[in-house]
């Protein structure tokens, strides 16, 4: 797949997500959202607008990178309704490696993809 395609499809995908969910607010403002791989609450999704619009609606994110973790909790400072967990889910329980790109992989790494980092985190 081409890039402008695949652009387009992303944006597509974000727009009819957010569409579904701003529909079900509409008849239950009691809901939870609970968002697994939050990042830091903005880049890869649409529920950012819609918990920051919809006090009422209660939203647990998940997020089990450390650097990610902390900047999602200054994202969504502002909103009480929210619930932070720096944890990640598997099949089992116990303790697991996780592996990720650090905050510095953009600086070292030309052509990645746009949810990546693309300057040093402080």
């Amino acid at each position: 797949m081409n890039s402008l395609a695949h652009k387009l499809l992303i944006k597509l995908k974000k727009w009819f997500m957010a569409t579904r969910i701003v529909y079900a607010l509409c008849d239950n403002t009691a809901l939870t959202i609970i968002e697994v791989g939050a990042n830091e609450g903005k880049t890869g999704g649409p529920l950012y607008k819609i918990i920051q619009q919809n006090p009422d609606v209660k939203a647990v994110l998940i997020e089990s990178v450390p650097y990610l973790f902390e900047r999602l909790k200054k994202t969504y400072s502002d909103c009480s309704h929210c619930i932070f967990e720096n944890i990640g889910t598997a099949s089992g329980s116990g303790y697991m490696p996780i592996y990720y790109a650090d905050s510095n992989t953009g600086l070292s790494t030309p052509n990645l993809p746009d949810y990546f980092e693309k300057s040093k985190i402080n």
